[in-house]
């Protein structure tokens, strides 16, 4: 009776061991694809949002030109019509 249930012992020690190898390997498989899951979810939302920052960026870059343009405009009328203002009174 001894070495049946040690035999039998044996049996189950060996099942539960294989059982908690195909378990682990399972498991760890999924934590590898979770991972490149996330992974590639995270890069693809890096490239998203750098993407959106270039248009974005040009075109706060383009608002930008076309003030200093204006300002600079506004600017010139302005020297010119003081200049003229001077050149009347100076006359």
């Amino acid at each position: 009776m001894g070495s049946y249930w040690a035999a039998n012992g044996q049996l189950s020690g060996s099942y539960w061991a294989a059982i908690g190898q195909l378990l682990g390997s399972y498991w760890a498989a999924i934590g590898q694809l979770l991972g490149s899951y996330w992974e590639a979810i995270g890069q693809l939302l890096d490239s998203y949002w750098i993407a959106s920052g270039q248009p974005m960026g040009s075109y706060w870059a383009a608002i930008g030109q076309l003030l200093d343009s204006k300002w600079a405009a506004k600017g010139q009328l302005i020297s010119s019509y003081w200049a003229a203002i001077g050149q009347l009174m100076g006359s």
